[in-house]
């Protein structure tokens, strides 16, 4: 070792009197790191200011000049001049390490790894406790079919697809069984009625919040008992440098401050329920579409999946960017290398369910992009829940462009298309209250190949191809979309096909009032307005004795009772029988 370097090193004990030497040399403990030719000496802080209770105060400079306030140095390596090696240590240094007994290396991989691993379990759990709790509540409904009330062991129409339960069926079956749960455990003599029963009266969407709202309640009050501070803070806050991985999950739990806590699962109670809600009405609307389908029970527990999915995606995009990027950005700082001489913000550990919060938000906002949401300080100004996650994006920059890179005629064509509608439609849009409209300007219109429209869409008024007879469910909305574009290209349909379109229509009514999606489909609500609109459509123009003739087809008094019989109690309306409402 050169004792120019040893010099440097301990240059400020020369300024103190025997008495404070013998001190520092005796509690301060040194640590040498090595690497090639580079040598640093460093003393623990935390040693060195317990000096303060031990010993008397002392200080090298005069009252005058202890008034002027300490000055700062920045703090700079001992380093060799043919090399500039970075201490991993340093880091540790830097940044607020409070786990420091870990041996560990942070690494990236490990815990994205554990991420994958994780996401991957719980997904697949999902799909097997779904699948074993709908076969269980399916076999009990067909068990004790004559037992039930008359709503729940309601006969099937002779279809076969559908002699399986509902799922409304199968989640009302569930309501029941936490009924028994609460009796069979003796809930109800732990806890009041009246709380019982405003638990049991919500939504399955509101239910499992208000349980992983427990779940975090239980982990804030460990956070508030002192003796437990260490073990939370190592086991239930993510430090990126720490080299654990598992704590990437235990964080997502964890919450120390009231208000961190209260905010969060206020958040998660009104937006965690909203995605819930939405993978409901999903799992509804797919087998209205497509009757086959495998019924289920309860979506709560891919919603559970999903809630562990996004914590764990944000947890592991904090830790990707803490050792990716903040990590080498302190090393450059405590190597003199940064061009700044304000030194970067440390590594500090987190916690908290804001991440998979904001994956629930997320969620909603794609499925429901025109709903508007409030901020709990400004409540009265309502907010677009798109807005809200994405911030505000001017209209002008939503041009549509294709969805993928393959490029094809038909997918050019479509954006083509939309590009021309966007710069028509956007001024109209932008319009604001009490101003007049744009005057019509020629340049301002949008280039169809309308015979190739038309020779397309023309057909499927009386047939659907092949390739689409999936689409089965779906033919009256096809219909109707066929009829409209048609009248848009302003395609006069010949008397005798025009006959031959409405026979198609008609096929599609209910014997019990209302129209199905195709022939032999149950009524629904979307059906029905599709194939009115269809006619309507179709009827225009035409004698009013022809007009008469076809709305006589219609048996509007059944239709009337069976809109009658799909209403609510509280004024709403069902699309189907036992289907679930929509505002629509």
């Amino acid at each position: 070792m050169r004792q120019s370097c040893f010099h440097s090193s301990y240059r400020w004990l020369g300024h103190l009197s025997p008495t404070t030497r013998t001190i520092a040399n005796s509690q301060s403990q040194m640590r040498m790191f090595k690497q090639a030719d580079h040598v640093v000496f460093q003393i623990r802080p935390s040693n060195f200011e317990n000096l303060r209770d031990s010993t008397r105060k002392f200080s090298s400079t005069s009252r005058m000049l202890a008034q002027l306030g300490r000055i700062d140095v920045k703090k700079m390596p001992i380093t060799d001049h043919d090399s500039n090696f970075a201490l991993n240590e340093d880091i540790l240094q830097e940044t607020r390490n409070t786990d420091s007994a870990s041996n560990r290396k942070p690494t990236v991989w490990k815990p994205f790894a554990f991420f994958l691993g994780v996401s991957m379990l719980g997904f697949g759990l999902a799909v097997d406790q779904t699948n074993r709790d709908t076969a269980q509540k399916i076999d009990y409904i067909r068990t004790h079919q004559g037992t039930f009330p008359g709503w729940f062991s309601k006969t099937f129409t002779g279809i076969a697809s559908y002699l399986d339960p509902s799922d409304a069926q199968l989640q009302q079956l569930r309501k029941l069984d936490k009924l028994n749960f609460i009796k069979e455990y003796g809930l109800n003599n732990l806890f009041p009625h009246h709380l019982l029963t405003w638990y049991i009266n919500l939504g399955e969407g509101k239910q499992i919040c208000c349980i992983l709202a427990l779940i975090n309640l239980q982990i804030f009050a460990l956070w508030q008992m002192p003796r437990f501070f260490k073990y939370m803070t190592q086991r239930f806050t993510h430090f990126p440098l720490s080299g654990k991985s598992y704590t990437l999950i235990t964080s997502t739990f964890s919450h120390s401050s009231a208000l961190h806590f209260g905010f969060n699962m206020l958040a998660l109670y009104s937006i965690g329920s909203t995605a819930h809600d939405f993978l409901t009405h999903r799992l509804r609307a797919s087998r209205d579409v497509d009757p086959v389908r495998i019924p289920e029970s309860t979506p709560t527990y891919h919603f559970l999946a999903f809630y562990v999915f996004a914590g764990l995606a944000a947890s592991f995009g904090s830790h990707a960017y803490s050792l990716l990027i903040r990590a080498p950005r302190l090393l450059k700082w405590r190597q003199g290398l940064s061009k700044s001489s304000t030194p970067p913000s440390p590594i500090l550990p987190s916690l908290g369910a804001s991440g998979a919060i904001y994956g629930c938000l997320t969620m909603t906002a794609l499925a429901f992009p025109e709903a508007h949401v409030s901020l709990i300080f400004l409540p009265w100004v309502p907010l677009k829940i798109g807005n809200a996650v994405f911030g505000a994006m001017p209209r002008r920059a939503l041009v549509p462009i294709p969805s993928d890179d393959v490029r094809t005629s038909t997918s050019s064509s479509q954006a083509s298309t939309e590009t021309d509608i966007s710069k028509c439609l956007l001024p109209w849009i932008d319009l604001k209250d009490g101003e007049n409209p744009l005057p019509y300007q020629p340049v301002d219109s949008v280039l169809l190949t309308r015979s190739s429209h038309v020779a397309y869409l023309y057909p499927q008024l009386f047939g659907q191809p092949m390739k689409s007879t999936w689409l089965d469910s779906y033919r009256s909305l096809v219909f109707q979309w066929v009829c409209g574009a048609l009248s848009i290209l302003g395609v006069k349909i010949k008397p005798n096909e025009q006959s031959k379109a409405i026979q198609t229509v008609m096929s599609f009514q209910h014997p019990q009032g209302g129209f199905g999606g195709g022939p032999g489909q149950i009524a629904h609500l979307t059906s029905t307005f599709a194939c009115i609109a269809a006619l309507a459509i179709l009827l225009d123009g035409a004698d009013q004795s022809f007009i008469n003739e076809t709305c006589a087809r219609i048996d509007r008094k059944k239709m009337y009772e069976w809109m009658l019989s799909l209403k609510t109690p509280n004024g709403s309306f069902a699309m189907h029988q036992d289907g679930d409402i929509d505002v629509r």
